[in-house]
């Protein structure tokens, strides 16, 4: 596919776009680590996430209003408003869990601190491949579609982890259901931010198949 000018200042944003939601990924991660260690500095970090989530935002309409101005073929402008507004979705779950986080001070028990640092690794680990799948989608098809797979494969990984969480959590005799269901709440959350990560290479795979056709 040919770019102009304007496809190629969208394809920057795009670009920028994804910066921004990993910056507020990283900084959701340096949150929930806090509030793992009973570190009150994890409520400033909490607000360090909208703060990045807001930055994501403003790139995101800035992308949005370029496509309207007539960047793209008609044909594909509706495909890369849907993949930003996916890749938006991904820091607006991570501001989610930072609000729940602040608001509600879930008990997390010792024993699973560990298992809840690990999912949250998971999850953003997931975020790796996704950052290189734009640059793939107009360079190396190919790439782009392995780059997906391997995005569906580390969620379905994140998926194990929030299992083994959530059973082991109904296991234990020293919490009352009042803290299990909102811990399992928390879990599930965390691991939707993977399920995000992962509409996104879905649309992806559209759009290849669009362009093959």
């Amino acid at each position: 596919m040919l770019f102009g000018k304007r496809e190629s200042k969208v394809q920057d944003l795009i670009q920028e776009h994804m910066c921004a939601v990993k910056s507020c990924l990283e900084v959701f991660e340096d949150m929930v680590f806090k509030y793992l260690d009973d570190d009150d500095g994890f409520v400033d970090s909490s607000f360090k996430v909208h703060e990045k989530e807001h930055e994501a935002d403003e790139i995101r309409r800035r992308i949005e209003a370029k496509i309207y101005e007539g960047a793209f073929m008609p044909l594909y402008r509706g495909d890369y408003i849907t993949l930003v507004e996916l890749v938006d979705k991904v820091a607006n779950r991570a501001e989610t869990i930072s609000d729940f986080l602040a608001q509600q001070k879930p008990y997390v028990p010792e024993e699973q601190k560990e298992q809840f640092r690990n999912l949250t690794k998971k999850v953003l680990e997931c975020f790796k491949p996704l950052e290189k799948i734009v640059e793939a989608l107009n360079e190396d098809w190919e790439e782009a579609s392995r780059l997906a797979r391997e995005v569906e494969e580390m969620e379905q990984q994140v998926d194990r982890i929030e299992w083994d969480i959530i059973e082991d959590l109904f296991e234990k005799q020293d919490c009352d259901l009042g803290e299990k269901l909102q811990l399992r709440d928390l879990v599930q959350l965390t691991a939707s931010v993977s399920d995000r990560m992962e509409d996104v290479s879905d649309r992806i795979d559209i759009m290849l198949v669009k362009r093959q056709l």
